[in-house]
């Protein structure tokens, strides 16, 4: 994403990441980087939800199938 064809996409500021390995598990995403990187998250959201004029709802994409990411999304709608 930061360097591939869809690099313009995307702004480069409002992209979170974090380094964790492809273990695949959902208390890693819930307890490990969700706990670490959660508060950045919702500083985020509220950065660019205080930007807009009309905001009308946030919308939230999560991996439902037990993994990583699940544990992630997990923690960011339970804020």
């Amino acid at each position: 994403m930061k360097s591939g064809n869809f690099q313009k996409l995307f702004s480069y500021e409002n992209m979170i990441s974090g380094k964790e390995s492809a273990a695949s598990n959902y208390a890693a995403g819930f307890y490990g980087v969700g706990k670490q990187l959660s508060s950045k998250v919702m500083d985020q959201l509220a950065r660019l939800a205080e930007d807009c004029n009309s905001l009308q709802g946030i919308v939230v994409f999560r991996s439902i199938s037990g993994g990583t990411g699940s544990g992630m999304g997990s923690r960011i709608i339970t804020y």
